[in-house]
């Protein structure tokens, strides 16, 4: 009989997933193969590459559809015809028509907040078998006439019963730069399209369903700094949080994942987490430490893969916990900036099968 329990390391590490008995456990994760935009996704849509990915997931792991408790989905760039990305993609997997869902967006971390909502889910009893991850597609992303242009267009009919004279009308006061289409600010960072989804469990459900977990979501942490001096240091915030809850240290950190928006994002936070002078005027004196970066994205990071903003949180989980099985470490620790000064960590724990 399997037991609900706080397990503890020789240091007392405390490995309950933050004030629950529940054992949260990653099972398993897919994601689809990365694209450059506007190539082999072109004539897809977000909601069709994630429901692609549900069915994937539901096949390799053999899942009944019965099971799915809920469904959790992050994305960023919304496309109007499907605003609940989860419910329609949930739906066209073959998910019963019963099983409730819904989609998040917090900018890079989306599909962090996806994970991280599936597993508070569970703690509260409200759900044991979970699917989250997150999609995003570059590749048909909405662009809009500037809003001079907007509001001429809305007036046309109105001004096209004038005759040429209110056909005229229409142009006056347009400058060369009205015509220049408004594209969402953040499409100009885009490196790839990808989808991914990881499923998380009880444990106890999970080993009752015939699966074998790959890993403990053990703590996270969700920050904000500021934006206009500190923008993408989040990650520093969050492992502090994370490990300090969990009475840690880097040294007891076997792999890393730190999500990379750009390179100077993570020197600067590798910087700030072994910097005195930082952990001095942040976090009292103590240091986060220092990462040893032979341990750091050892299979490719954002910068190399890609980094769909809505699925980067969901590859860094599926990542981690399969290098932890892989690399036969304990600890896992992911961190992630998202715009507007917002940032994500998470430690997990190997499951030993």
């Amino acid at each position: 009989m399997l037991r609900n329990t706080v397990s503890r390391g020789a240091r007392g590490f405390a490995t309950a997933a933050k004030s629950s008995q529940k054992n949260i456990v990653m099972v398993d994760g897919i994601r689809l193969p990365f694209a450059m935009q506007s190539t082999i996704y072109n004539d897809l849509l977000a909601v069709d590459l994630q429901r692609l990915a549900l069915k994937s997931l539901l096949t390799k792991t053999a899942l009944d559809p019965a099971m799915v408790d809920y469904v959790l989905c992050g994305t960023v760039i919304q496309e109007t015809k499907t605003s609940n990305i989860a419910r329609e993609a949930s739906m066209g997997a073959g998910i019963p028509l019963s099983v409730p869902s819904h989609t998040v967006t917090q900018a890079c971390i989306s599909s962090s907040v996806a994970i991280c909502t599936a597993a508070e889910k569970i703690m509260a009893g409200q759900a044991d078998v979970v699917i989250a991850g997150g999609v995003e597609t570059f590749s048909d992303v909405p662009i809009r006439f500037s809003r001079k242009v907007r509001q001429k267009l809305i007036g046309a009919p109105k001004a096209m019963k004038k005759g040429p004279a209110g056909i005229a009308g229409l142009l006056k006061g347009l400058k060369p730069g009205d015509l220049a289409p408004e594209a969402p600010a953040i499409a100009n960072f885009t490196t790839g399209e990808v989808m991914g989804v990881s499923s998380d469990r009880l444990s106890a459900k999970a080993l009752e369903l015939g699966f074998k977990p790959k890993s403990y979501i053990r703590d996270w942490a969700f920050v904000a700094c500021d934006p206009f001096e500190e923008l993408l240091l989040g990650p520093t915030y969050g492992a502090k949080k994370c490990l300090d809850s969990m009475n840690l240290t880097m040294d007891d950190i076997g792999v890393f994942e730190i999500h990379e928006a750009f390179a100077g994002q993570v020197l600067s936070n590798l910087t700030a987490m072994n910097s005195q002078t930082f952990a001095d005027q942040r976090f009292n004196g103590k240091k986060v430490g220092e990462i040893d970066q032979s341990k750091m994205n050892t299979k490719g990071g954002s910068l190399s893969l890609g980094h769909p903003f809505g699925a980067t949180g969901s590859r860094l989980v599926s990542t981690a916990s399969n290098r932890l099985q892989r690399e036969e470490q304990r600890f896992a620790l992911l961190a992630a900036c998202a715009d507007g000064g917002l940032g994500h960590a998470a430690i997990l724990e190997r499951y030993d099968n």
